[in-house]
């Protein structure tokens, strides 16, 4: 009976090491799967985050880029023939009345400039008679002078976008966007003569970057008499890569149709040539969809992605 016994004892051993082997094994197996699909998982969730993050900060953030300075074809574009500016500064003024019952109001709005690529875009709007608003960067560059009257003696809204156009000095506190805000104002008014009230957040108002709240930067403007402008319609132009300017088409007049008061974001800076192929067939299709095309104005309603309490 011992002898059997101990045989039993030692198949039942036996039976409970292979079935812990075969559980380790099978451990083995079942983890690093487990581990995979819950990092691919995670991983896809990741980019996902990234996609929307990248898409805002294009979309909604303007990048900063000056005129070429690296080769000489560049500078040769915007010097090639002298720009004429009146001497008289022309008031805007207020938005243009007809007896004509149109469908919308389309703004179209330029951030980032001024670049060679203003100036073609100043020969469009000039070739179609319509007016735009152009949200200005500082641009030391001799020439770019010039555009900045040009904009402005042209019947052009001219406003304030960013002195500097970078994030860390704009946002890190209200000292630091005073002073940003500040120096552009001037740099506007010494060069054009125009105390501009108009203003464009660097990556709009809602954009989430930098250390203090936008409600508060919006207030100061507020208080100051300023208004500032957002979008309802974004051309998606400043995207990487760059979209052709089919797409460009399809985005602005696609979302300008179902709106009656609509902010059309675009951008002017070096390296938008495809927003200046696309605006006189965005400029066609809008008046044939019978939209009138106006700067802004004082008198404009502002479409804002934050409200404060006046």
């Amino acid at each position: 009976m011992s002898t059997a016994t101990s045989n039993t004892d030692r198949k039942n051993r036996v039976k409970r090491i292979k079935r812990m082997i075969i559980f380790f094994l099978l451990m083995l197996i079942i983890i690093p799967i487990a581990l995979c699909v819950f990092l691919i998982i995670r991983v896809n969730n990741l980019e996902k985050k990234l996609d929307k993050f990248i898409q805002h900060y294009n979309n909604q953030s303007s990048q900063y880029a000056f005129l070429d300075t690296n080769t000489e074809n560049n500078a040769s574009d915007v010097t090639k023939e002298p720009i004429k500016v009146p001497d008289v500064q022309p008031n805007v003024g207020s938005e243009v009345t007809s007896q004509h019952v149109y469908d919308r109001k389309v703004y179209l709005t330029f951030d980032d400039g001024p670049s060679q690529n203003t100036l073609k875009i100043l020969d469009i709007l000039k070739q179609y008679n319509v007016k735009a608003t152009f949200f200005v960067v500082n641009n030391d560059r001799p020439e770019a002078e010039a555009i900045y009257k040009r904009i402005v003696a042209e019947g052009h809204s001219i406003g304030v976008h960013s002195y500097t156009h970078d994030y860390n000095i704009i946002y890190k506190d209200m000292d630091g966007f005073i002073q940003d805000y500040t120096n552009m104002s001037k740099k506007i008014y010494n060069i054009t003569g125009v105390n501009t009230k108009l203003f464009r957040f660097p990556g709009g108002s809602s954009s989430p970057y930098g250390n203090i709240s936008k409600y508060d930067i919006a207030r100061y403007l507020v208080n100051q008499g300023i208004t500032y402008y957002d979008w309802n319609v974004s051309s998606a132009d400043a995207v990487y890569p760059s979209l052709s300017a089919e797409q460009i088409i399809e985005n602005v007049v696609d979302e300008s149709l179902d709106k009656t008061n609509v902010m059309v974001l675009m951008h002017d800076s070096y390296g938008r040539e495809t927003t200046v192929e696309a605006l006189p067939q965005i400029i066609e299709q809008l008046q044939a969809a019978n939209s009138q095309l106006l700067p802004i104005t004082s008198e404009t309603v502002p479409v804002q992605h934050i409200f404060i309490n006046k």
